[in-house]
């Protein structure tokens, strides 16, 4: 009797052990803890909304609006001008070009006449290489060369150029389209000018050039004798002989 109280007694043990583990069990299942988990890579850890945007137009479709709009350009740069003088060059731009727009230009060159494909804010650009052009638009209000080009009559850019340098120079001229929300512009005319540029008639280069008429003059005034029209006549014949520097 007495060995079998100690089995009795381990036996209750084991039967209140396995009783703990079991509520313990179930306890867990109805409340599990949280475990750290690893986020996925690039998932975000809130939501995140993406306001609309507006849509774009592309290159193509630009490209195809600039071509399918064409107006005429007009401008007017002589083929020759004199260092320090200043001449006047105006470029027109037009949607609906008429005849009269080639008139009452600025300046004395030919006005010239082509098609180009235009917007409704246009840029025009005169330049020259190396300094040989003091060049200024005078009608530039926002000193940015945009203007806009209205359906009827023209937009007009008025420069003052002044020749630096004598030769053979260059003149460019530029014309852009200007799209409103895009960085850049799209250009549809470029074209360069050569102009002679003289040197400036000083007083004895006028007088070489007219001295018989000068002569002709003075004789019928009476201010010259014979002897003085002779000697200024040999003095003239001998100069317009001598070479050029």
């Amino acid at each position: 009797m007495s060995r079998l109280k100690p089995i009795a007694l381990s036996a209750i043990f084991i039967d209140i052990l396995v009783l703990i583990i079991l509520i313990s069990g179930c306890t867990g299942m109805e409340n599990p803890q949280p475990t750290a988990t690893q986020m996925p890579t690039g998932a975000p850890t809130q939501p995140t909304t993406t306001s609309p945007r507006a849509p774009t137009q592309s290159t193509t479709d630009i490209d195809q609006q600039i071509q399918d709009k064409l107006g005429t350009i007009i401008y007017n740069t002589p083929q020759t001008m004199t260092v320090g003088d200043q001449a006047q060059i105006t470029v027109r731009i037009t949607k609906n070009f008429t005849p009269d727009m080639t008139q009452n230009l600025m300046g004395s060159g030919t006005p010239q006449v082509q098609n180009i494909s235009v917007g409704d804010v246009m840029g025009v650009y005169l330049t020259s290489d190396n300094s040989a052009f003091d060049i200024t638009l005078i009608n530039d209000i926002k000193n940015d060369n945009a203007q806009r080009v209205e359906n009827t009559g023209v937009t007009e850019w008025d420069f003052e150029v002044t020749p630096l340098k004598p030769g053979n120079q260059k003149i460019y001229l530029y014309a852009t389209i200007i799209v409103d929300g895009e960085p850049k512009s799209y250009l549809v005319f470029a074209k360069t000018f050569y102009v002679n540029v003289n040197n400036p008639r000083t007083l004895s280069t006028y007088l070489e050039s007219n001295y018989q008429w000068i002569i002709t003059t003075l004789v019928s005034a009476g201010v010259l004798t014979l002897g003085g029209t002779a000697g200024l006549i040999r003095w003239f014949g001998s100069r317009s002989k001598k070479p050029r520097p």
